[in-house]
């Protein structure tokens, strides 16, 4: 995804990423019922998703792929 500019390594069930637009980002996922971790202060800009099931990833993945496009 172009609007990606780091994933962090992680040995946990989620990812580390910062985007161009966490905030919107954000906003656009849990308007199609995705929820994501948003930080403040220095990672103001980075997104935390969790790994779920295959439906779960499948359906942020399908909702990523809308964002991208708008």
């Amino acid at each position: 995804f172009g609007f990606v500019s780091k994933v962090w390594p992680s040995e946990a069930n989620f990812f580390l990423v910062r985007v161009d637009d966490a905030i919107a980002m954000m906003n656009y996922c849990k308007a199609h019922k995705v929820l994501l971790r948003h930080f403040g202060g220095e990672l103001s800009d980075c997104i935390r998703i969790t790994v779920g099931s295959r439906s779960d990833n499948d359906t942020l993945l399908s909702v990523l792929k809308k964002f991208a496009k708008d």
